[in-house]
């Protein structure tokens, strides 16, 4: 360890959360990566309850250390059970899914219903040949059906296409899940991973590019304690934005009770989003309606992008409502990493960037893919709005925004605990 970063552990080694600075001293080691990877290291090879400050230290870990903690990891759970060890096997599944490749066995048999996150599981960025043969695994018959509800979700998360659609067929013809209702309840199950069904087909709902917002400094406030807002610490936060940037927020219509918010303008459609024959687009939401749980809303647009509720001739009674101001600004937009691909909402524990364009939603419970109700078919998601700066979504949640291409409808709800 270096002088500053073993002061940091000897101290944390004694006062433990009551540390003087404690976060402050943690971002501070996070600008050296071999600062932080020692702290870091330390801590999982010392203690075994779960801690946020552990969870916030593995995002400046590099693949490489990543790498070498998961091998730490592994051996501490073959023996006993351990909270940081399952951290860093969930983190790394999300942050760096190729290193699962290797372990996926030892893996799946520390998994079980007591205590690993099932919502969390390896397969992304398998390769073919390792999907070939999880996939000629859970067809074998001499195996359990628990074991093929393991491989099952595995496939899921390769997002190989091809795979999944012969996996869900046998899991629907033997109800592998032993549900009442077994098309929905595998629906729900690939929903979780950007896919659902339309026409029978197994197809993906979401884009396969992602941004994430970039906002104007001083755009969150600073009342939260640090462990919560380190917007300017965060690696999500700290991506360069292109140079186009979008007006952001403001109105569209205001109304004491029911104003109608500007949320965003397109007057560029981004690369990869699919938003056809229209030159711009406007997005609005009639935000207390949304919160007063009467939705989900939809909004028809016209041949300018302007948006339009689809109200069906029904009056809503708002009971509360705020005189906030909410301010036009302009935001733009970073091209997400493939660390970020993928975020988890309990596992970003307020700490990273939510906002965020294209991608597959961060669900805090399962998806719910919006149905156009003009089509009625399945919309694609579009974008995501978290709780913070000038939105709050029921007790803190995040807005979903959903785009039939089809019928130039777009489509909100919002998920909360």
């Amino acid at each position: 360890m270096t002088e500053r970063a073993e002061k940091f552990w000897l101290d944390f080694r004694e006062r433990g959360m009551y540390t003087e600075r404690i976060y402050e001293r943690l971002f501070e080691l996070a600008s050296n990566p071999i600062e932080i990877y020692s702290f870091t290291k330390a801590y999982l090879e010392n203690y075994h309850s779960g801690s946020t400050l552990f969870d916030a230290s593995l995002s400046y870990i590099s693949k490489g250390q990543f790498e070498e903690l998961l091998e730490i990891a592994l051996v501490i759970l073959k023996k006993r059970e351990n909270e940081l060890a399952q951290s860093v096997i969930y983190y790394a599944i999300l942050q760096f899914p190729e290193l699962m490749t290797e372990n996926l066995n030892e893996v799946l048999e520390l998994y079980n219903e007591k205590y690993y996150n099932w919502s969390i599981t390896p397969g992304r960025n398998f390769e073919e040949i390792q999907i070939e043969k999880l996939l000629a695994k859970f067809l074998r018959t001499d195996i359990s059906k628990i074991e093929k509800q393991k491989i099952f979700e595995v496939l899921i998360q390769t997002r190989n296409l091809p795979s999944i659609e012969i996996a869900f067929k046998y899991a629907l013809e033997n109800n592998l899940f032993e549900s009442l209702y077994p098309m929905e309840d595998l629906i729900t199950h690939i929903e979780c991973v950007g896919l659902t069904m339309k026409e029978n087909t197994i197809v993906s709902y979401c884009p396969n590019i992602a941004y994430h917002f970039v906002f104007p400094k001083n755009y969150f406030s600073k009342n939260e304690p640090i462990w919560l807002d380190n917007k300017s610490e965060h690696p999500t936060w700290k991506f360069k934005a292109s140079t186009k940037s979008f007006k952001f927020g403001g109105y569209l219509e205001k109304d004491l009770k029911n104003p109608f918010y500007h949320i965003i303008t397109f007057d560029i459609i981004p690369e990869g989003i699919k938003v056809t024959n229209l030159k711009m687009l406007t997005l609005g939401l009639h935000i207390n309606l949304l919160n007063e749980q009467f939705g989900p809303f939809f909004y028809t647009h016209d041949a300018y992008g302007k948006p339009s509720l689809i109200n069906n001739g029904i009056n809503y009674e708002i009971k509360y409502f705020d005189d906030d101001e909410y301010k036009e600004r302009e935001v733009a937009f970073a091209q997400t990493p493939s660390r970020w691909r993928i975020q988890d909402w309990g596992m970003a524990n307020s700490r990273e960037n939510l906002f965020r364009l294209g991608g597959e939603p961060t669900a805090i419970q399962s998806p719910e893919v919006l149905i156009c109700p003009n089509c009625k078919g399945k919309m694609d998601f579009f974008m995501q709005l978290d709780t913070g700066g000038d939105f709050f979504w029921g007790t803190g949640g995040i807005c979903y925004i959903y785009w039939c291409d089809k019928d130039k409808v777009s489509g909100y709800c919002f998920q909360c605990t």
